[in-house]
């Protein structure tokens, strides 16, 4: 009888252990499962997508919650769209709508971990363009039509343009380089520079990042200021007297280097100011 009762004390012990065995591996499985799930929700996934348009174009409008755009003007007539698109959970929606001769993008992304869109469009170089992005990057080339280009923080680069070019940052850095037109920059506080520059006219803004100007052609305007940074200027000969340049500079305390001679009838004028920074003015 000693020998049955311990029997069935050890039978009921070992069908216990194999029901906490059981519990614990449904709860591995389920914690698995979760894991599993977790991480699959964060995966990214990519997708890209490419539209050729054979028809006449004027203008293009491109308006991203956050991305890359990039524009890239040549003698080819059609209009080459690529798209990249990268997200986690919910696709972004990605238009493109023709308004007469002018091509608009659009990209919306759904509030998620990560969520991306990045435009390349290849087009004829006399089109104007405007571009806008709550954050990314911004880069045109070759483009001789006008350009309006937002973005809330990226950076942004414009090379080889000919027509009139406004850059807003809210505070990255902006490059340009062998522009002909008017040139207007306004930044929360990332650099500016400036490249063998044909501008005749610039006026550049900088909350507190610095500037730096190189022209290859002498300009009649240049305006540039900034709340801290330094200012750098490199202008080719003009000429004396009325032909030469004037040179007003404030730099609130900061050095300054002015190279070029100062003539108050010039008809060209630099006027430079800084509220802290130094100042340098130099012939290229």
């Amino acid at each position: 009888m000693i020998s049955n009762r311990n029997d069935s004390w050890q039978y009921r012990v070992g069908r216990l252990g194999t029901g906490i065995a059981t519990v614990m591996l449904a709860v591995g499985s389920v914690g698995c499962a979760a894991e599993q799930a977790l991480h699959g929700a964060d995966a990214e996934h990519h997708d890209t997508e490419q539209h050729i348009y054979q028809q006449p174009i004027d203008r293009l409008v491109v308006n991203i919650d956050g991305g890359e755009v990039t524009v890239l003007g040549g003698s080819d007539d059609k209009v080459t769209v690529d798209g990249e698109l990268t997200w986690t959970s919910v696709r972004p929606s990605i238009t493109q709508r023709w308004n007469g001769r002018t091509l608009e993008l659009s990209g919306r992304c759904p509030d998620q971990p990560h969520c991306d869109t990045r435009y390349t469009v290849r087009l004829p170089r006399a089109v104007s363009v405007t571009a806008a992005t709550q954050g990314g990057s911004i880069t045109t080339w070759h483009i001789d039509g006008g350009q309006q280009l937002v973005t809330g923080g990226g950076n942004v680069g414009v090379g080889a343009s000919q027509g009139p070019v406004t850059v807003e940052s809210g505070g990255g850095t902006v490059q340009i380089g062998g522009t002909q037109g008017a040139l207007t920059v306004t930044t929360g506080g990332g650099d500016v520079t400036g490249t063998l520059l044909g501008s005749a006219q610039a006026t550049i803004r900088s909350q507190g990042g610095n500037i730096s100007l190189g022209f290859a052609a002498a300009p009649s305007q240049v305006s540039a200021s900034t709340d801290g940074g330094d200012i750098n200027i490199a202008v080719p000969h003009a000429g004396t007297d009325a032909a030469g340049y004037q040179v007003l500079t404030s730099s609130g305390g900061g050095s300054q280097a002015v190279g070029i001679p100062h003539y108050a009838d010039a008809r060209r004028v630099l006027d430079l100011s800084t509220d802290g920074g130094s100042i340098a003015v130099r012939y290229a």
